[in-house]
């Protein structure tokens, strides 16, 4: 039931995956396991002899009070037939309470969509005068909440299941301390032998990559591991495709040209990494730090330069 890596968290894309009879499953399981991570002793029912209006609830139905949620795949607003449908099942909830005495202390309605303002009006009025009837406290989880909910760190093997493996939030950049670092580095020495005159913004890059690749290797996440690796391969393979193709094309030692390239293929390209929290800064970073490791450089004659700088 995975989704595709990497995807936003979207309830819509329920239906693509699983069809609207699939989806309406799913959206169930869903809220189910959100309702567990809060009430690990909530309790789903096999709703094949019907539900009762319930879909899972906490509590004993043989005394006290019960919780109950109940999910509706709606996808396109809660117009006059999902109206019908919120109506029928708190009303089958509440006779089925009576009939069997169980006391209902909360109902949840559950949905998939935002409500437009006149959907909102509906449901207000609908919730202020069911809760005056019932004695029920009544409320929503929409849209938003429920996918608030699915973003959260417990959530995340909910997340996982139906939408893929989550898209890092990329680490946030620090500022340089000081404006004079790195000055004696050879990443430094390899764009100056290149002539590039400004270089504050590479010197930034070099350190909030240094940041991310020292608390990857600190908290040794297979994955994060695995991406930091994968994205130094990348960018060596385009690197070397870049300097060979220049050194073909130009005459000049200090091939004019191939940093501004290597850095505008960096920031054009589609990056697959999602569990890395790599954002683009971080990834021209990594660039200037397989330069500093002696394995690429800017200029036709950059081991010189590397031989230069570590004699």
């Amino acid at each position: 039931m995975s989704g595709p890596v990497g995807r936003a968290i979207d309830l819509r894309l329920l239906a693509i995956d699983h069809g609207d009879a699939g989806a309406r499953e799913a959206f169930q399981e869903v809220m189910r396991r959100l309702v567990k991570l809060t009430y690990p002793s909530a309790r789903n029912l096999d709703d094949r002899s019907g539900d009762w209006g319930i879909d899972t609830f906490h509590g004993d139905l043989d005394g006290g009070a019960i919780v109950v949620w109940q999910a509706k795949y709606f996808l396109n607003g809660v117009g006059q037939t999902q109206q019908a449908q919120i109506r029928e099942s708190l009303k089958h909830l509440v006779a089925k309470s009576h009939e069997l005495g169980i006391t209902v202390s909360a109902w949840t309605l559950c949905i998939s969509c935002r409500l437009t303002p006149e959907m909102t009006l509906w449901w207000d009025r609908y919730r202020r005068r069911q809760q005056r009837e019932t004695g029920i406290e009544i409320s929503m989880w929409d849209q938003d909440r429920v996918e608030d909910m699915l973003r959260s760190p417990d959530a995340t093997q909910v997340r996982e299941a139906f939408f893929g493996a989550s898209v890092a939030v990329p680490r946030r950049t620090e500022d340089l301390p000081d404006e004079t670092m790195y000055e004696e580095t050879l990443f430094v020495a390899q764009l100056r032998a290149a002539k590039v005159p400004e270089l504050s913004a590479a010197k930034k890059a070099f350190f909030n990559a240094e940041i991310l690749a020292r608390e990857v290797v600190a908290k040794a996440v297979d994955e994060e591991l695995r991406e930091l690796e994968d994205l130094s391969t990348d960018l060596h393979q385009i690197w070397e495709i870049r300097f060979n193709d220049a050194c073909t094309r130009l005459e000049d030692d200090a091939l004019p040209g191939m940093y501004p390239t290597m850095m505008d293929e960096i920031k054009d390209r589609s990056w697959s990494h999602v569990r890395l929290p790599a954002g683009l800064i971080h990834r021209f970073g990594e660039m200037h730090r397989l330069v500093e490791a002696e394995k690429a450089g800017w200029t036709r004659g950059w081991r010189e330069v590397a031989q230069r700088h570590g004699g």
